[in-house]
């Protein structure tokens, strides 16, 4: 039980407990609201069980910690649930993780029965994408299972509860040397005493996702002797309800030997080839769930002050902070309260020349801008009250810096700009950043926008002879092409993935955005027909965090909103939004509220549904 805990409590003198939600492996789960920020949370707190003795608590605590430490290193990823903090209260930790609206994949098949194979298939790909960012940072999850696959109320998957993870090569804090596991979900090699691997996750992912298409465990038997052998020696059923491409790629899946095992790869390509029968050039993904969507308007007046135009917007990762940038400056603008902005201090100067981008780190801590001036700034923003500006300028760029983002994990930084190239930095130390490997080249024209797509491992950019090219920055120091170049007609000024990953949209200057299904990177196409309506140049896109809105904004003056319930027939949402007097250069979601910005003419505008 947790102790001397209740509804109302204030933990750290930040978090009041709202209500229980439920308990893990390693306590009870709480949703809060931290009266800092004034945002909802969830709090998990360690189970201290009565009679231990002040060494084995302080081994419970440790345990803890290390699961905060762990799981932090995966902030950022949208097919994780973040870690924030983790604070102490009354000699107990308290682990403070984004508070998810949904329900686990085992309560979705316990009340709704078992998914559709095109649905399933999101939440593998999904997850995957989690388990393969986990391993780039020497984590292994040890638990992948239904009940740990949270799914939003948008229909994004998320892994959770990776307080069993361990770092690869470290000691595991349990009382028997033993990692804990589920049973049913636990792969052959595991229950023979080896540690936990990528492969044993994706033995555990391809049990969850047999049941999850299914309705049936393929191992699960009466009692766990019988159930151990299954999992040694038994084949699974085959199955009656996936189709023979899901089928096949759940057989590779579950091979007995983790040598002989479908690897990360191989189950992403096969995963990705599901439901791509049709004709070339006429791809299409899985339906989405549509859904009918409020008109968005105005809220409140602009907010005015900048230097000049503003080139560029950004929500910090709580969307309590939006950054701007304008003539020479950076700002910053605080949402605490969407409904009354404020400046925050006053301007962030350093740059000799127009800002032409901003993003934060997904850790929130940094701020990154780009300009004319040829470099790169970071700032410390983990006080947005109190930035400050850190290190030295990044410089390598001989002419204007057009786009700069951070890949998820926040340690990759990515630039481009006018000299056609795009460089990488290792920000680990944002104190200390520095180039990683050589300038990429292949475009033949500035170099205006820049994406990383949400696991990290691909790289997005784009240039003014129209060219977007797609690169894999696994191995940031030797980064490498990824298929043939995906080719417009005219200028490309910008371009975003969806929170998935699986299509990416490019604005472009000859008034149309164009989508592709990138689901796999080395073979990606046109998905539909260009989005048309807007009557001059493109100049940015962005999706909401569900992934089913895309906004762009245009030369025209307006914003343009687009429903991607079917991403491969989008039709507009609402009319145009209007206000801007000059071009509207930027568009920005907040992550986790309703808010849109979008900036151009000395002015920032908010909107919301």
């Amino acid at each position: 039980m947790v102790r001397d805990t209740a509804v109302g409590r204030v933990i750290a003198s930040r978090y009041r407990l709202i209500r229980r939600l439920g308990g893990g492996s390693m306590g009870s789960v709480w949703e809060a609201v931290d009266e800092i920020l004034d945002v909802s949370v969830a709090l998990k707190q360690i189970n201290m069980l009565g009679g231990q003795s002040a060494a084995e608590q302080d081994e419970l605590v440790a345990r803890a910690q290390r699961e905060a430490r762990s799981a932090a290193r995966l902030r950022g990823h949208p097919h994780i649930v973040t870690v924030h903090d983790v604070v102490e209260d009354q000699h107990l930790p308290w682990i403070v993780l984004e508070l998810i609206d949904g329900r686990s994949l085992a309560d979705a098949l316990r009340h709704d029965g078992p998914l559709d194979p095109a649905r399933a298939t999101q939440v593998g790909l999904a997850v995957l994408d989690a388990l393969t960012f986990a391993e780039g940072k020497g984590i292994v999850h040890r638990d992948v299972k239904p009940a740990n696959i949270l799914l939003t109320a948008s229909g994004t998957a998320k892994l959770a509860d990776f307080g069993i993870a361990t770092l690869q090569g470290a000691t595991t804090i349990t009382k028997n040397g033993h990692a804990p596991m589920t049973l049913a979900y636990a792969a052959p090699e595991r229950l023979r005493g080896a540690a936990g691997t990528i492969a044993s996750d994706i033995f555990s992912l391809g049990v969850t996702l047999y049941e999850a298409v299914e309705g049936i465990s393929p191992f699960l038997r009466q009692d766990i002797p019988a159930t151990v052998y299954a999992i040694l020696d038994a084949d699974p059923p085959p199955p009656r309800h996936a189709p023979p491409p899901l089928a096949d790629t759940l057989r590779r899946m579950l091979v007995k030997d983790p040598a002989t095992r479908a690897d990360a790869g191989q189950v992403r390509a096969g995963l990705a080839s599901i439901g791509r029968t049709d004709p070339p050039g006429n791809t299409r993904l899985p339906r989405r769930v549509e859904r009918r969507h409020r008109l968005w308007r105005p809220f409140g007046a602009p907010l005015t002050g900048c230097a000049g135009e503003v080139l560029s917007v950004a929500f910090s990762p709580h969307s309590t902070t939006l950054a701007s940038g304008d003539r020479w400056t950076v700002r910053l603008w605080d949402l605490a309260d969407p409904a009354a902005p404020r400046l925050l201090g006053g301007p962030l100067t350093g740059h000799n020349s127009w800002v032409n981008a901003v993003t934060f780190a997904p850790d929130g801590r940094t701020l990154a801008s780009a300009s004319s001036d040829r470099t790169v700034r970071l700032w410390d923003v983990a006080n947005p009250a109190a930035p400050r500006p850190l290190g030295s300028p990044l410089t390598g760029h001989t002419s204007t810096v057009n786009a700069v983002t951070f890949a998820p994990d926040s340690t990759l930084l990515a630039s481009s700009g006018d000299d056609k190239t795009v460089r990488l930095w290792d920000v680990s130390d944002p104190a200390i950043p520095r180039p990683l490997g050589k300038p990429l080249h292949g475009h033949t024209g500035w170099v205006h926008a820049l994406a990383f797509a949400p696991h990290g491992r691909i790289l997005a950019s784009a240039d003014y002879e129209g060219t977007v090219r797609l690169w894999d920055v696994t191995h940031p120091a030797t980064p490498r092409f990824l298929a043939e170049p995906l080719t417009r007609t005219s200028w490309v000024h910008a371009v975003a993935f969806t929170p998935d990953g699986t299509i990416l949209a490019s604005a472009s200057g000859d008034t149309t955005v164009r989508l592709w299904d990138v689901a796999d990177p080395a073979a990606p196409c046109p998905l539909g027909s260009p989005l048309t309506g807007h009557t001059s140049g493109v100049q940015a896109v962005a999706f909401t965090p569900d992934g089913t809105i895309l906004a762009s904004a245009s030369h025209d003056q307006t914003v343009r909103l687009w429903d991607l319930a079917d991403p491969a027939t989008p039709r507009p949402l609402g009319k145009p939004l209007t206000g801007h007097t000059d071009t509207a250069y930027s568009v920005a979601f907040a992550p986790n509220s309703t808010l849109l910005a979008s900036a151009g003419d000395r002015t920032i505008r908010l909107w919301t549904q």
